[in-house]
């Protein structure tokens, strides 16, 4: 079932449309190895300087910063100023989380669904679906690029087929990858019916 899933997505996917901006917003800058956005690397960029770029790019206004649960953690949220790609979410804020003062993860949240992602990044490295607590039913899915550290992430209708996927909203997260994203390639795709609790 899964070949045929991951083959008719694909094929509907590039059926037809531009993805370069997609592409060109969140892969990796030139001399940035992944996980890379806009010159802010996870595991390697610290505070002043993510803020730095956050203030130097185009469409970020309004940063602002909160101290998170655990002491050594906190994020920065900024608001898009309209210049944004059309594909970024302007009522809702962008985030990076820090641990002991390095990014560790960056939340893009985003207009488009899989099949704009499918379009621009081709199918996925490795991809997870867990069943989600809502009625009616849904899937938790998430979507790996670069090693892991790209995903994709949406909630997706019941059944989980080409159609719903392709047609479900998604955010962005570029972070160091987690252990099952680089232990294993495999594909984890799970029915509605026998998705993870």
């Amino acid at each position: 079932m899964l070949s045929y899933f991951a083959v008719s997505a694909y094929a509907l996917a590039h059926a037809g449309g531009d993805y370069h901006e997609v592409r060109d917003f969140l892969y990796p800058v030139e001399d940035c190895a992944p996980p890379c956005w806009q010159g802010i690397r996870p595991g390697v960029t610290d505070s002043i300087s993510a803020v730095d770029t956050l203030r130097s790019l185009p469409w970020v206004t309004s940063l602002y910063s909160i101290q998170g649960i655990v002491i050594n953690d906190s994020y920065i949220s900024w608001k898009w100023n309209g210049q944004q790609p059309a594909m970024v979410d302007s009522e809702r804020d962008g985030r990076i989380w820090f641990h002991n003062g390095l990014v560790y993860s960056i939340e893009i949240p985003l207009v488009i669904s899989f099949a704009g992602v499918w379009g621009a990044f081709g199918a996925p490295e490795s991809e997870t679906a867990v069943r989600a607590p809502f009625f009616p039913p849904k899937v938790f899915y998430r979507a790996d690029y670069l090693d892991g550290t790209l995903q994709f992430n949406s909630t997706v209708a019941c059944p989980p087929n080409a159609e719903h996927l392709l047609a479900a909203r998604v955010d962005a997260s570029i972070a160091i990858p987690q252990a099952e994203s680089t232990a294993s390639k495999a594909t984890k795709w799970l029915s509605c019916l026998n998705a993870q609790r």
